[in-house]
């Protein structure tokens, strides 16, 4: 019945694009695009790779994707270096295709994945040596070398030669060699870099690059700086010297002199464990909006000059802002769950800055409350990042005994922003 009513229905007057074809064509690549850039928010760095290099075959030199290429190799070597991070991917339950990818990023070393993308990323710098985003690929990468590699004597500045003369045996002739001349050619081959070692051919054209070895020089510096320093920190002088930090923070605050910053999305939870659905939405909503404006009271008191930035308390026709929040969440969200490697650029970087140039400073605060319906418990958080840098200060994070109560919660907002707001 429904083919027949189908049948009925010709094709007369009707478009197969709503817009024009090169504009529908334009958006879905578009759309492409953006498709390595989730699977790396989401940590799928095999997809991230593998979605990279189809687009490359069709749009071959494009800087964006070979950007997106570059963050993801970045990544990899960062998590191969940090041993509570490195890259495992089970490719045996991978189909398709892309298994390749998941094998040959898996079965890559710490000193392979960081040499592969410090050579990808420092090509990619020569191509645009204007681009901030790779520079500070490029500069991190030097330090992730710096742990692997005392100097760069190791690397050859020449690929070996092609052997020429060496030929297969015709079928059913047998190999004249003897075994001593096999003995005397494997010793030969041991003598060159073998395809376990194909990383010291990894720089090869410009592992004499006075700008390359100055870049390594550098990385090498500061990776033995905070080796030195997170050594010290193990021992007891370090660990009473820290003691005595966080009795001065306990008595006297952060005291970070910032007079601007940015909050974004105040968060407010109340549950209740007594319901199988134990958030409390309407309750929540509502004490989202009384927490957002006990920020804006407490930071008018102390004169620090805030700008809020809440996808609640958008109009409509703030598309530009809600973006905005969006792309800070997404780096908030990499910044947490890398909290454990070294100061990492976001992947989204050089529009973090230009968020920051907008509104004029480069510290944002992501604030929160927890509370429950019944019974006691109460978590409060303030977290202040330096978006360009990534460092980051939790200025608040509380966990209190006891129900939420209005003095309660305004006394601990009040604290948070005065750390931020007070000088030494």
């Amino acid at each position: 019945a429904l083919l027949a009513r189908l049948s009925a229905e010709g094709t007369a007057g009707r478009k197969d694009f709503l817009v024009s074809e090169e504009r529908f064509y334009l958006l879905r690549d578009a759309a492409r695009f953006e498709l390595p850039m989730l699977h790396l928010l989401s940590n799928e760095l095999a997809e991230s790779v593998y979605t990279t290099y189809l687009l490359l075959r069709k749009y071959p030199d494009n800087f964006y994707l070979e950007k997106l290429l570059c963050k993801s190799l970045y990544i990899l070597a960062k998590y191969n270096n940090n041993l509570d991070r490195a890259f495992k991917s089970n490719y045996r339950e991978v189909e398709g295709e892309s298994q390749q990818a998941h094998f040959f990023l898996n079965k890559l070393s710490r000193k392979e994945s960081t040499v592969l993308a410090a050579r990808y990323a420092w090509l990619l710098q020569q191509k645009q040596p204007e681009d901030a985003e790779v520079e500070a690929i490029v500069r991190d990468l030097f330090v992730e070398l710096g742990q692997h590699f005392e100097g760069l004597a190791g690397f050859r500045s020449e690929l070996p030669p092609l052997d020429t003369l060496a030929s297969e045996a015709e079928p059913g002739q047998a190999d004249p060699s003897s075994k001593y001349d096999k003995i005397r050619q494997q010793k030969k081959e041991a003598a060159l870099p073998g395809e376990a070692e194909y990383w010291r051919y990894g720089f090869h054209e410009f592992v004499n690059d006075s700008l390359f070895r100055m870049g390594f020089e550098e990385g090498r510096k500061e990776y033995l700086k905070r080796k030195e320093w997170d050594d010290y920190m193990r021992t007891r002088k370090g660990r009473n010297q820290w003691k005595k930090y966080e009795k001065k923070i306990e008595k006297k605050g952060l005291q970070l002199g910032i007079d601007r910053i940015v909050i974004v999305n105040p968060f407010y939870l109340r549950a209740d464990s007594r319901d199988r659905n134990n958030v409390r939405f309407i309750e929540s909503e509502l004490g989202q909006e009384r927490f957002r404006q006990l920020l804006k009271e407490m930071a008018a008191s102390l004169e620090l000059d805030v700008q809020m930035l809440d996808v609640a308390d958008l109009r409509t026709d703030q598309s530009l802002e809600f973006n905005e929040i969006r792309l800070l969440n997404d780096w908030f969200d990499q910044q947490v769950d890398q909290d454990d490697l070294s100061l990492t650029p976001g992947f989204n970087q050089q529009k973090i800055d230009e968020i920051a140039d907008k509104y004029g400073t480069d510290y944002f605060l992501w604030p929160g409350l927890l509370t429950r319906q019944q019974g006691k418990g109460l978590i409060l958080y303030a977290l202040l990042f330096d978006v360009r840098t990534g460092k980051r200060e939790a200025v608040k994070f509380d966990y209190l005994h006891k129900r939420e109560q209005a003095y309660l919660v305004r006394a601990h907002v009040y604290d948070a922003l005065f750390q931020i707001k007070s000088k030494e």
